[in-house]
């Protein structure tokens, strides 16, 4: 049983990462497909090899960049590879060596969502200031480390929608304390009636 060598590259890589699967000529783009997966676990576990795109592809390695896309290659020089055709129906007898044969795109759709790492969110102890008045009932904001203050502003307008609900969390006025158990305030702006 004959045997092909072929250059494959998932698409968001770098040159470096061309990789080549050996595959008998008589099997399917879906086996290849699993060959690409097993070849590239553990990057591509969060997908199923059925899921995977394959697009038949010559390309000199030499231009494979990170930033190459499906739609940077002109229509008449790819074609996206369906399961059932056979390798030799797709591939002839000889491939252009130093070149990627197949391309593969991951879709996003399927990647799962990871959960939020716990060490990545702050918890604010916060309290609504109202103009003239003591501060009421402390409460707690989750935040991502990463996000602005215009996100934390939108979190405790949702956190406490029943006494804010006639204030725009732009409105909002945080100021942090440091020498208080209450690490942020939130006063409200007075905003006059025209």
């Amino acid at each position: 049983m004959s045997e092909l060598s072929i250059n494959c590259f998932v698409l968001g890589g770098d040159s470096s990462e061309v990789f080549t699967v050996e595959i008998p000529k008589t099997k399917n783009v879906s086996i290849l497909k699993r060959r690409i997966k097993e070849e590239q676990s553990p990057r591509l576990n969060h997908v199923a090899a059925s899921d995977l795109i394959a697009w038949k592809v010559s390309l000199p390695v030499d231009i494979i960049t990170p930033e190459l896309t499906v739609d940077d290659i002109e229509t008449c020089q790819k074609a996206q590879l369906h399961s059932v055709k056979k390798v030799s129906s797709i591939f002839g007898e000889t491939l252009v060596d130093e070149h990627v044969h197949i391309l593969v795109q991951v879709p996003t759709v399927n990647q799962p969502v990871a959960a939020p790492d716990p060490t990545q969110f702050l918890s604010l102890n916060c309290f609504v200031l109202r103009v003239d008045e003591k501060p009421n009932q402390i409460f707690t904001v989750e935040i991502p480390k990463t996000k602005n203050v215009s996100i934390l502003k939108d979190l405790i307008k949702k956190k406490k929608s029943r006494r804010l609900d006639h204030v725009d969390a732009s409105d909002l006025i945080l100021s942090q304390v440091t020498r208080s158990p209450y690490p942020w305030v939130i006063t409200l702006k007075k905003v006059s009636k025209t």
